[in-house]
């Protein structure tokens, strides 16, 4: 019998140490009942603290199984604190515990569970990042949102020099918007078959993107949305 908090039920992940030992204690019917305890018990913590009733020589109607039992209310306020130490357990509702977990019954304040019902598994299921490209209203509305087409109109210049560049990067966000607006929102799932689209209506526009790589890929950005058929189910 061993008393623990409650971290001792779930800290660590499948494949953890922490995981396995509870997992060693679970496949070799090691368990035989978790007890739930009142908090504020001990003299330096007020959390909960857990009961694990562990042994190798289950009686025949327990193999397989773990009782769990919640003695949360099974406590009596002290007359003193003292530190953290509000509560105790009286000899009567310690014997009522043990009579609870002695009758290895399903009641108010029990529940028995086959062992499997604690194990589980984790298993990464890694799938290729599948994009569609669409130039839609709401899709478009996010340019402005982008960092990179937002950089257009930026410059790290000072004085006349940057002013020029700012003014020219503006103008490029300007053509840039009224392209986009002139795409047909045909439904692409190769980014380079969209930006042949975009390219030939750069081109159509007399916009020159070849050395605008801010605004390619910021168009790019706003027309992808993961494809529907890669989403989880």
């Amino acid at each position: 019998m061993t008393v623990s908090t409650g971290s001792s039920l779930f800290t660590g992940d499948a494949g953890s140490g922490e995981s396995e030992i509870r997992r060693h204690i679970l496949e070799n019917d090691l368990l035989e009942a978790l007890i739930a305890l009142p908090e504020q018990l001990f003299y330096n913590t007020g959390i909960a603290t857990y009961v694990w009733v562990l042994t190798n020589r289950k009686a025949a109607q327990r193999r397989g199984k773990v009782q769990l039992i919640d003695a949360t209310s099974f406590w009596t306020p002290m007359r003193k604190s003292l530190g953290d130490k509000r509560r105790e357990i009286p000899l009567d509702r310690a014997q009522g515990i043990l009579r609870i977990l002695a009758e290895f019954k399903d009641g108010e304040f029990s529940k028995i569970f086959p062992t499997t019902h604690f194990g589980f598994r984790k298993i990464t299921v890694e799938r290729p990042l599948r994009l569609n490209f669409q130039a839609t209203p709401e899709r478009v509305a996010r340019l402005e949102e982008e960092r990179a087409f937002q950089a257009l109109a930026q410059s790290k210049k000072k004085g006349a020099a940057g002013a020029k560049e700012q003014e020219q990067g503006r103008a490029l966000q300007e053509a840039v918007r009224a392209m986009v607006r002139a795409l047909p929102d045909t439904l692409h799932r190769d980014r380079a078959e969209f930006e042949r689209v975009v390219q030939g209506r750069a081109a159509k526009t007399g916009l020159k993107l070849a050395g605008a790589h801010h605004a390619r890929d910021s168009l790019c950005a706003v027309g992808a949305r993961r494809d529907r058929r890669d989403l989880p189910r």
